[in-house]
């Protein structure tokens, strides 16, 4: 499969069955990449505090044909919320949450999901398989 040959820049001679490894070499590394992205862009999200209000509201639009009132409703829903945080007695004082989703909420796995809608696309134009 590999031989030395004079005539080479770098002293080696590729034949049919080398290129075909070759080949094959680099797509499996292309989805071997693919497949880090896939796994780093699914599980970076998976804790609701990551979603962005602002990239949600778009997507509402823009993904969903989500606008005028029902849009503001859900503004309404994701912004504005405050929490605390409980340690034994003691409560920290209270912060405006710029992201995330109200844990225990109906709407929750809904609005994660249209949150990494785009995913599937991304996932198609690499060329994998996946369930949709």
């Amino acid at each position: 499969m590999w031989g030395s040959t004079a005539g080479s820049s770098n002293g080696v001679a590729c034949g049919g069955r080398c290129k075909k490894k070759i080949i094959f070499s680099c797509v499996l590394i292309q989805n071997l990449l693919a497949c880090l992205i896939f796994v780093s862009l699914i599980f970076l999200p998976l804790s609701t505090p990551c979603i962005d209000h602002n990239i949600l509201i778009t997507r509402f639009s823009s993904w969903f044909g989500i606008h005028g009132s029902i849009l503001n409703w859900f503004k309404s829903y994701l912004t504005s919320r405050s929490f605390r945080v409980k340690c034994d007695k003691d409560f920290s004082s209270e912060h405006i949450s710029s992201c995330g989703v109200p844990q225990g909420s109906v709407l929750g796995p809904l609005l994660f999901v249209m949150y990494t809608t785009p995913l599937s696309t991304l996932i198609s134009s690499l060329s994998l398989n996946h369930h949709r």
